[in-house]
């Protein structure tokens, strides 16, 4: 768990490891693809705002209710 944000909310890394074999990894929040996140051993920063998950893409919050990692080859 990192440091709480200024605003007083904890945030946390979420990590997608690439296993043996594979070229990368693919995070999808919420069961909604395509994936948010794609690369070889790939993670994103969720921080709570008013009791639930969020994470920044492309300047707007995406709230994250569940995270999925797929490896490809």
């Amino acid at each position: 768990m990192l440091p709480n944000t200024a605003q007083g909310c904890r945030q946390m890394y979420i990590h997608c490891s690439t296993p043996a074999g594979y070229a990368r990894s693919n995070m999808v929040f919420n069961d909604t693809p395509p994936p948010l996140r794609v690369g070889k051993d790939v993670k994103a920063l969720i921080s709570c705002f008013k009791g639930s998950w969020r994470s920044s893409q492309g300047g707007s919050y995406i709230y994250v209710t569940s995270v999925r990692c797929f490896a490809t080859k």
